[in-house]
């Protein structure tokens, strides 16, 4: 094994995050990494193969043969001292053994060099773990308060293993992030979180959705064109003529015509149309604005992560006491992920 003493801590750092995603250590002399996507092989071996300067006859598997193509490929490298060498970071096990019926799960952590290294460092890490086990949700809804359709997203970071899942929320955090955790995944929900992991970090270049889950997904699109197409939603909403309709099955398969058309336009590289319809919201004065950023009354009025849903109507009644006039639940939410601290 060579490493150069300048070392490239960039391609180690994906190492890490593959490893901890998608990929395991066995028997203490084989890295393995496991995925669908021919771009995140060819990321992996890449940093492998610059990190321990390796030659192409060590990498082993069957990621290489056309007829796995879009089907689950594997990558691995038999060498007890460079396992030696990673497992210096951590173990790198972090999937479940069952016992009787029981997952359980080992302690897994992100190694203290992501930590305490710099932002770009971090970012590296996080956009390699995104694209393995990340994820974008974008979904449909039609709010009974707004009594209109409108488009809500998340970034997504799967991950069950309890310590590995907190490192991940914390990791997050150390970046000025707000992430919501659950025992299944960490969550960016915030507009203005999306819009920054958009800007500074993203995912690998070409990777796709392999996975789908709830609401509206694009199965075998590219993550960072729905990642581009979802925080163009959150800026500007979606029409009028498509929002405020009434509820029906053929109402929502016109909006998602309409994303599937936007994302069309962006995969051409065409400009999208410009921004102009901030999900219904209603204009406030200083006054009215500094109300609905009032700290002191949403953590008064909401709880939980169910930041515009759960006191929607208690905030709207009060509203329109104060200052004699209606708003949306959208107006809320829109001014509360911009401008509250």
């Amino acid at each position: 094994m060579s490493i150069d003493k300048e070392v490239n801590f960039k391609d180690l750092a994906m190492i890490f995050a593959a490893l901890l995603s998608d990929g395991s250590i066995q028997k203490n002399r084989i890295a393995s990494f496991t995925n669908k996507d021919i771009e995140l092989i060819k990321a992996f071996k890449n940093s492998y193969k610059s990190f321990f300067h390796l030659s192409e006859d060590k990498f082993k598997g069957n990621w290489n043969k056309s007829e796995f193509e879009n089907k689950i490929m594997t990558i691995k490298i038999h060498s007890k001292e460079i396992v030696n060498f990673l497992l210096n970071f951590s173990k790198f096990k972090h999937n479940p053994t069952r016992n009787k019926g029981i997952k359980i799960y080992p302690v897994a952590h992100i190694p203290e060099m992501i930590f305490n290294g710099n932002k770009k460092l971090k970012y590296v890490f996080l956009k390699m773990y995104a694209s393995c086990d990340g994820c974008i949700e974008v979904s449909i809804r039609y709010p009974r308060s707004a009594k209109k359709y409108d488009v809500i997203g998340n970034v997504v970071f799967a991950c069950e293993n309890p310590t590995l899942n907190l490192d991940l929320f914390n990791l997050l955090k150390s970046l000025a992030y707000t992430p919501i955790r659950d025992v299944k995944r960490v969550r960016l929900t915030r507009i203005k979180d999306i819009i920054k992991f958009e800007n500074e970090c993203g995912f690998i270049e070409g990777c796709k959705i392999f996975k789908s889950g709830h609401g509206a997904h694009f199965y075998n699109e590219e993550k960072n064109k729905i990642l581009k197409l979802l925080v163009y939603l959150l800026k500007a909403g979606i029409p009028k003529n498509l929002s405020k309709v009434f509820r029906s099955h053929d109402n929502k398969n016109q909006i998602k015509k309409y994303l599937i058309f936007l994302l069309d336009e962006i995969k051409k590289g065409e400009k999208l149309p410009k921004i102009k319809f901030k999900q219904g919201k209603t204009t406030l004065n200083i006054e009215e604005k500094k109300w609905i950023l009032s700290k002191k009354l949403f953590r008064k009025n909401i709880k939980s992560n169910k930041k515009y849903i759960l006191p929607a109507t208690k905030i709207l009644k009060h509203f329109k006491k104060k200052f004699k006039k209606n708003i949306d639940v959208t107006t809320i939410y829109w001014y509360w992920t911009r401008f509250r601290k």
